[in-house]
């Protein structure tokens, strides 16, 4: 592809936006500095279009590593928990997977995800490492469930979560957690 034409799909996408969404393009695909060809390095010269499925020239995520470009970015990453979530204004905003630490005896994280508009249910998947944590849901202000493993869901709306270690388990652990949802 010569220059101009790779400029002018650029110009394309940059008029459109929406267009590189559905696409599948993220935004290394449209402005890293390879599209204007400012790029020395020994960058995969293949088109994508000759690739075979599945194989691209960017890494593929480290499962558990934080998403730079937030949890929309890369829907299969594992979501960390951004510090200071100790109070519902300050939940940590995740897709499907949240990773944490609980830091303190008296450590209260807050997550919240958006149920998809077709989404009629959410299973919830938690996992634990040295100690064990509750997770209530909200909605609305309103406690939901504890430690549930699916709630019937109202489309589009946002659910919160807290997290806290469990005391009751005897252990007394700070525990490392993991929180998948997934909808039905």
């Amino acid at each position: 592809m010569s220059a101009g034409v790779r400029s002018l799909s650029v110009l394309a996408l940059l008029v459109v936006p929406g267009l590189a969404a559905c696409a599948g393009a993220g935004n290394q695909d449209l402005f890293d500095e390879t599209a204007e060809g400012n790029d020395t390095s020994s960058a995969d010269p293949t088109p994508s279009s000759q690739k075979p499925p599945g194989t691209s020239s960017t890494p593929a995520p480290t499962p558990g590593a934080k998403d730079p470009e937030g949890p929309q970015a890369n829907p299969g990453a594992c979501t960390q928990e951004v510090e200071s979530n100790d109070d519902k204004q300050s939940a940590t905003k995740f897709q499907t997977s949240l990773c944490g630490k609980i830091d303190s005896a008296n450590d209260i994280d807050w997550a919240s995800f958006t149920v998809p508009v077709d989404a009629k249910t959410v299973s919830l998947t938690t996992s634990e490492k040295g100690g064990a944590a509750t997770y209530r849901y909200y909605l609305l202000g309103q406690s939901i469930g504890t430690n549930v493993d699916e709630l019937k869901v109202l489309p589009g709306a946002t659910y919160m979560v807290q997290i806290r270690p469990n005391r009751d388990n005897g252990n007394g652990g700070l525990p490392t957690y993991q929180l998948d949802v997934s909808f039905q």
